[in-house]
Order: structure tokens, then sequence, then C-alpha cells
């Protein structure tokens, strides 16, 4: 009777080490598919960055020389922007190389943990030092058209400038906190994994 209470137990032991077995399987497929969803949002914003530095780069020029000719844009001004866009190109690929989203799941927890925070950091650092920069284009820029449409629609102009400025903020500040939050997650799913 004991021998067969044994077996039974043990038939039920191997029952319970198969189905934690599947659940442990089944949980790390689940963490993979969280964690690739994640970083596809940073790469996104990667790539949405990229393109857009890539567009003003090959149509700022020519929209420059348009503005010079029609409406005497200053040309160390339509420099000015060309290479902050340039610098920025250089800034975004150099902080998402470092990241590299394909290697935070194969490497071990802290370097990866490490890297986002990093990235965090470094992100932030280069959006203020854009914001910065960007926003003395911007008066620059607002100053010359100020001066150059002083006789015509200075309202339609001061409601369109506003708009397309508030709008870039937001636009940014959101990506921003939609990459960071992912960071965020990601290292949590990281650090619950280990």
């Amino acid at each position: 009777m004991e021998n067969n209470e044994l077996e039974e137990m043990k038939a039920q032991l191997a029952v319970l080490n198969d189905k934690l077995e599947k659940e442990s399987i089944l949980n790390e497929k689940l963490t993979t598919k969280v964690l690739k969803s994640k970083t596809r949002i940073i790469d996104t914003n990667k790539n949405v960055s990229l393109i857009l530095d890539i567009l003003c780069l090959a149509f700022g020029p020519a929209i420059i020389q348009y503005a010079r000719v029609q409406f005497g844009f200053p040309l160390w001004l339509g420099i000015l922007a060309i290479a902050f866009t340039a610098s920025d190109f250089i800034a975004n690929l150099v902080l998402y190389m470092g990241i590299n989203t394909k290697k935070l799941m194969n490497e071990d927890v802290v370097t990866s943990v490490t890297r986002l925070n990093k990235f965090k950091k470094s992100h932030k650092t280069m959006i203020c030092i854009e914001w910065g920069i960007a926003t003395m284009l911007i008066v620059f820029i607002i100053v010359w058209a100020w001066h150059i449409l002083s006789m015509q629609g200075n309202i339609l102009f001061i409601i369109c400038s506003g708009i397309t400025i508030i709008g870039a903020v937001w636009i940014t500040k959101s990506a921003q906190k939609i990459v960071y939050s992912a960071c965020d997650e990601i290292i949590e799913q990281l650090e619950e994994r280990e």
C-alpha cells in the first residue's frame, strides 16, 4: 500500500514539475514578447528622429535658398539651422547606437539596466541642449520674420508660429515620455527576469 502511495506521489510530483516547467517557459515567452514590444517603441522613436533629420537635411537647403531669394532670409541663419539639424542627426545616431536594443535581451541584466539608465540620462541632456539651441534659432527667425512681415499679416504669422512651437514642444515631450516609460518597463522586466 505504501509503495502505491509513493508511486502516486511521484507521478503527481512529475505532473507538477511538468506544469511548472511549462509555466516557466510561458512566462519567459511572455516576458520576451513584452521586451520586444518595448524595444520596438525605442527603435520607432529612433527611426522617426533620424528620418525627420534626413528630410530636413535633404530639403532644408532648398527651402532656405527659396527664403533667401524671395524674402532675404539671412544665409548665416540658414547655415546655423542646417548645422543644428546635422548635429542633431549625429547625436541621435550615436545615442541610439549606444543603446542597441537588439542586445538588451541577450546580455546580463546589470549591463542592460546600466545602458538603459545611461541612455535616458544622455537623452535628457541632449534634449535640453537641443531645445536651448532651437529656442535661439526660433527667436532669430521670429525676429527676422517680424521685421520682414511688419507690414503684412503679423497676427497670422504670430498664430502660426505659436501653434507650430507649441505643437513641436508637445510632440517632443510626448515622445520623450513614451520612450522613458518603455525604458523603465524594460528595466522592470529585466530585473524580474533575474
